[in-house]
């Protein structure tokens, strides 16, 4: 029963981590984009969150805050495992 909570905590952290940084990125998206790109439009579709996927689009900034989120996102999920390990094994 543990485990479910712990994985349903997981899924709702997740959410909320990749809500916060789409957020931020769409916000203060001229640091971490490069629109002066020529083919940005083409390559985007017309969709800036789609730079996240396109390394030649993103700022050197852009790429450290994508790096930050995917960072974020293994730690969450690290500390998911071992939190459900521990308690399962344990309790």
């Amino acid at each position: 029963m543990i485990a479910g909570y712990i994985l349903f905590g997981g899924l709702i952290a997740t959410f909320v981590c990749v809500f916060v940084f789409l957020t931020i990125f769409i916000v203060r998206g001229a640091r971490y984009r490069d629109r002066s790109e020529p083919e940005y439009s083409r390559l985007t579709w017309g969709n800036p969150l789609n730079a996240l996927f396109i390394e030649r689009v993103l700022t050197p900034e852009g790429l450290k805050f994508r790096s930050l989120l995917l960072k974020t996102l293994v730690a969450i999920w690290a500390l998911v495992l071992v939190t459900g390990v521990v308690a399962n094994w344990f309790g």
